[in-house]
Order: structure tokens, then sequence, then C-alpha cells
């Protein structure tokens, strides 16, 4: 993964990408520039489905989510985790469960999400898991 904010006219967020062989390589801009790109953390599944999930901060204290089923062609499933958040966690877990948290900026909660990678539909269950933080933590998920 490769933070291109401020680095040029097409910051964002890339990953790049190869074989082991060293084939197949491949750069992709991910997410485009435009909201600038504060924090990011990845993780993947290696059980079926397998996977690779982001989930990011953006300057506006938004944090999203995004996921690629493909070794990272094409991401699909972007959607909000939290309108008022920093410092996102992800971890794909077992069962096809991956999970987020996630600082909580409007009333200093710690939120966690979780779904399952069902790429169609994800089902989604959202928690605050910590209700009295006062943003001293920074949480973490493994």
């Amino acid at each position: 993964m490769f933070d291109g904010s401020g680095s040029n006219s097409s910051n964002g967020l890339y990953v790049h990408r190869m074989r082991a062989t060293g084939g197949g390589e491949l750069w992709h801009h991910i997410i485009p520039g435009g909201d600038s790109l504060v924090e990011f953390a990845a993780d993947r599944n290696i059980e079926n489905p397998e996977g690779v999930f982001i989930v990011y901060e953006v300057n506006n204290a938004h944090i999203r989510r995004i996921m690629s089923d493909d070794s990272c062609e094409t991401w699909i499933n972007a959607g909000y985790v939290s309108q008022n958040g920093k410092s996102p966690s992800i971890a794909a877990g077992g069962d096809g469960y991956v999970y987020i948290t996630y600082q909580d900026t409007s009333n200093y909660k710690i939120g966690i999400l979780r779904y399952t990678n069902n790429w169609s539909s994800p089902s989604i269950h959202s928690a605050i898991i910590d209700s009295s933080s006062d943003g001293i933590y920074t949480p973490t998920v493994a």
C-alpha cells in the first residue's frame, strides 16, 4: 500500500502487487484524491472467500471501507463506517467476518463494526464498546 497524498495531482491510496514469480505486476489507484487521506489500515482473509480489506480515514473525520476479491485488480463494496471517526483498525477474522474499530469523534466512544465478507450484500452489525473513553484511546482489533 502507498499513500500518495500530497505527492502529485493523483493523490490517494495505491496498491502495488505482483506474483511471487515477479510477474503480474500492477499499480492500482484504489482511493482517489479529493478528500485528503489521513490514515488507513489493511488486512486480508486467507480463508474462503479470500479477500483484501481496507479501512481509511479522510480529513473530514469520515471512516470508509472497501474490499477486493480478485488480487487487488478491482475494488468493491465501498461504504461508510462512520461520519465522525478517527484511528481506524481492521482485521479479517474466521468464518468470513471482518472487524473494524475506530474512535468516534462526536462523543468519544469506541465503535466496532462487524460484517460478513459476502461480496454481494455484506451483513453489517455495529456497536459501541466503550462509552467513556473521553478521546484518550486509539482502538485496534486483531
